[in-house]
């Protein structure tokens, strides 16, 4: 059985920074299907013409979709799709700051575009935002389409599923990233960890608002921010580390009493939760999208409505027992080892075998 991952790049993750979750779930995918004796080939654009040698084409992410999906009209071999953003439904997302339903054009004109601009571009930067964004209504009908044609369409959450249900694209499967469990054995620091982009969707403006209150009512702990961009904020018990490794990463969390995720759009999944819990740090979360199907409330970790107030008393509750959600992530392992380690490995095989054997 050959499957060929379609993927933008190639990384070195000990030595890049320049990627995100959707590429470590890619890798954690890869290297859990090589164990499953599974034969993967890397496919890029430098040599996209080795699909013709693959059993099933799978491709990871939006960038690609197109090129595959047109060449496959030539190569007709099962073609599978993992969407991890809303890209191919909508490139901006900003309907999602408001409904769980994708934009029309006449909505994303009117709101979205205005909207980015307003909040997610600066003066200078208004022109090439504006081309690019109009440019990017012009494929919408051929990612419907070519969505429609794909033999599956994996959703990392049914949070996410449901959205691009919601937009017609009913050929859906739902298979959660996975992960490595390696729970910490270090002793747990006074610390809150803040892992990933510093952004609006991520819940900047609640922590922007909370901290100050915070760090006066509670003065012995400390925060870190791992990441693109952090707080404006000069304060001894603030550190921002920019970008750091992905190991790194999981090591901070590891010394950690929480990780939070104050996201404000529906998190196509949520994968500084599940990293967290990896490595048995309880997670304080918003409800909103993929992160339930993560973090079990008053279980894992808490989760609490996409406000400051809201946010702020969960965080309040987790700094108190977050030795106890610790004790129950331990006591779960092997249910969240089969959840995000086992079953993900399991569904994607059993995908691949239905459709070489269609």
């Amino acid at each position: 059985m050959k499957i060929g991952f379609v993927v933008d790049h190639i990384y070195d993750f000990d030595k890049q920074l320049e990627f995100g979750g959707a590429e470590i779930s890619q890798k954690f995918l890869k290297d859990n299907l090589i164990s499953a004796s599974v034969e993967i080939r890397l496919i890029t654009a430098k040599n996209i013409l080795e699909l013709k040698n693959v059993d099933v084409i799978h491709v990871h992410g939006a960038n690609k979709f197109l090129l595959v999906s047109f060449l496959n009209l030539f190569l007709r071999k099962p073609l599978v799709i993992t969407v991890r953003d809303y890209r191919l439904l909508c490139n901006l997302g900003m309907c999602l700051l408001r409904s769980d339903h994708i934009c029309t054009s006449q909505e994303y004109l009117s709101f979205d575009l205005p909207y980015f601009l307003k909040n997610y571009s600066s003066l200078k930067h208004y022109p090439g935002a504006i081309l690019t964004s109009l440019w990017q209504l012009l494929p919408r009908p051929f990612y419907k389409f070519f969505l429609k044609k794909c033999d599956r369409v994996i959703c990392i959450s049914a949070a996410q599923e449901k959205i691009y249900r919601s937009a017609g694209i009913l050929n859906t499967v739902v298979i959660h990233n996975l992960c490595k469990f390696n729970l910490s054995k270090e002793r747990r620091k006074r610390k809150i960890l803040f892992a990933g982009k510093y952004s609006r969707g991520k819940g900047k403006i609640i922590i922007d608002e909370l901290l100050p209150r915070f760090l006066k009512k509670y003065p012995t702990w400390n925060w870190v921010f791992a990441g693109r961009g952090g707080p404006n904020i000069n304060d001894p018990r603030i550190q921002s580390l920019g970008k750091i490794s992905f190991q790194r990463t999981l090591e901070i969390m590891g010394q950690s009493a929480l990780v939070i995720m104050p996201s404000v759009w529906p998190e196509p999944f949520g994968r500084s939760a599940l990293d967290a819990l990896s490595v048995g740090t309880p997670v304080v979360a918003s409800n909103q999208g993929g992160l339930p199907e993560i973090v079990e409330n008053e279980k894992y970790g808490l989760l609490a409505k996409a406000n400051t107030n809201e946010f702020q008393k969960a965080l309040e509750v987790g700094i108190k027992r977050y030795p106890w959600y610790q004790e129950q992530i331990v006591r779960d392992l092997p249910r969240l080892k089969n959840k995000f380690e086992v079953a993900p490995v399991e569904r994607h095989v059993a995908i691949y075998k239905a459709l070489i054997n269609k």
